[in-house]
Formats: structure tokens, sequence, C-alpha cells
């Protein structure tokens, strides 16, 4: 019963993907992805960023998203690199 979480993530993983494979194709062609079967994929990030960041150019979006992965990555090689040296598992907080 302990690892009954693990086989349920599995299952929900497995669905997940077989349900992605028919879009597979969107991927790699410019003439599929411009298709009605594969702008169920491109509308939705469109939207939200017409609703939320409708003034902004995709060079600035890129700069900021760029920016908050330089900030993470910092944050990720101190914990890494410092806490979790220093204080092995015991680092992470329970």
């Amino acid at each position: 019963m302990v690892t009954s979480w693990r086989w349920a993530i599995t299952v929900y993983g497995s669905i997940g993907a077989m349900v992605h494979v028919p879009f597979l194709s969107c991927a790699f062609s410019q003439s599929t992805l411009e298709s009605q079967f594969c702008q169920v994929w491109i509308q939705p990030p469109v939207g939200y960023w017409s609703l939320v960041h409708g003034d902004a150019t995709p060079a600035f979006m890129g700069f900021m998203g760029l920016l908050g992965l330089s900030i993470y990555l910092l944050y990720f090689a101190y914990f890494l690199f410092i806490r979790l040296a220093k204080q092995g598992r015991s680092a992470l907080e329970q």
C-alpha cells in the first residue's frame, strides 16, 4: 500500500503520453502546425500572452524567461553545492 502512489503516477503518466502521441506531428512540420488539429496547442498560450502581456514583445518576454531561469539555476546551485554539501539530506526541510 505504501507504493500505491507510484503505480498511480505511472498509470497517469502513461495515459498522458498516449494522449500526446497523435500531436507529435505538430512539432515537426510548419504546415501541420497551422492546421486546425494543432491549433488546440497554440491558442491557449497565445491567448494568455495577449491577455496578460498584450504590449510586450517576444524578445522582452524571452529576456524575462531567461532572467527567471538564471535566478532559478542560481538558487538550485546554492542548494546543491552549499546547503546539501554541508547538511546532507537534513538540508531538506520536512
